[in-house]
């Protein structure tokens, strides 16, 4: 009985420490796109409540790929949709690999995850829903509108130190 008690307070111990391993974290979502790829009429959609306007925040965006990405870069669309209703768009570029092709994403085996900073110490002005409207701007008629090799896309915002 003593070492499953052990065990027990163990493994909570455990989960609290991986559990509080993340305190900046304000949202992270990934959403799966369809198995060919990431068609280019389906943008992705990501609603987020920030309730505090004075807290500086980092928003990156992140991208799950496979090492067979056929291009070097890839070209982002967003649109963020504020409570008050009005909008705005960015246009983004990330690099993926190297010249030598060598990739720049965090890869193990078949899956690589790229994140990227797309805004640093930013404050956002309105307390509210906010919705991120992500959407890939690539040239891929070859391969019949879908951006092949694309698995999953994600926003993560989480509390920074600075602002812009």
């Amino acid at each position: 009985m003593r070492l499953n008690l052990n065990a027990w307070l163990f493994s909570l111990s455990l989960l609290m420490v991986f559990s509080s391993c993340d305190s900046y974290k304000v949202y992270e979502s990934y959403t799966s796109l369809p198995d060919k790829g990431w068609p280019a009429d389906k943008p992705v959609t990501f609603k987020v409540e920030i309730e505090d306007t004075m807290q500086a925040c980092n928003v990156h965006l992140m991208v799950r790929h496979m090492p067979q990405y056929p291009f070097q870069n890839l070209y982002v669309l967003l649109d963020t949709k504020y409570p008050d209703g009005s909008l705005s768009t960015d246009s983004v570029q990330f690099m993926l690999f190297n010249a030598a092709g060598e990739s720049l994403s965090d890869c193990a085996g078949d899956l690589c995850d790229a994140r990227f900073m797309f805004r640093n110490g930013v404050r956002f002005p309105q307390a509210g829903n906010y919705e991120f409207i992500m959407r890939h701007a690539m040239r891929i008629d070859q391969y019949q509108g879908v951006l092949p090799f694309v698995l999953d896309v994600g926003l993560r915002i989480e509390t920074s130190e600075t602002a812009e």
